[in-house]
C-alpha cells in the first residue's frame, strides 16, 4: 500500500486529544514524522490513506477520518471518525486546557 504524502504541518494539526460520548479518550502526537497514538497509554501508527483519513499500521479494516470546520483540508480539526468493521465510532476534539 503506498502511503500518501501529507505535509508535515498538516499532521501536525490532528495531534492532540479527542473524546467520544461514553468519555473514551484518544489521544495523538507526532513521533518520528508520524502520526501515533490511542487510547488508555496504547500508542498506534497511523499511515495517511488521503489528506484526512488514516488506516492504522497493522490493523486491518480500522480507519480513523478527521473532520474539519466546512470540509477543508485546512478548516479547524473538530473530531474525528474511527470506522472498524462498518461501524463508526464519533470523537470530538478536546481543546486544550
Amino acid at each position: 500500500t503506498v502511503e500518501f504524502a501529507i505535509d508535515p504541518a498538516q499532521l501536525a494539526r490532528y495531534a492532540g486529544a479527542y473524546r467520544n460520548p461514553n468519555g473514551n479518550e484518544l489521544v495523538f502526537a507526532i513521533k518520528d514524522g508520524k502520526l501515533t497514538g490511542g487510547q488508555g497509554g496504547r500508542s498506534f501508527t497511523l499511515a495517511a490513506t488521503d489528506a484526512t483519513t488514516f488506516r492504522i499500521v497493522g490493523m486491518g479494516g480500522v480507519t480513523v477520518s478527521f473532520a474539519t470546520e466546512g470540509g477543508k483540508p485546512d478548516g479547524k480539526v473538530t473530531g474525528l471518525t474511527v470506522t472498524q468493521g462498518g461501524q463508526g465510532s464519533n470523537y470530538s476534539r478536546v481543546e486544550a486546557k
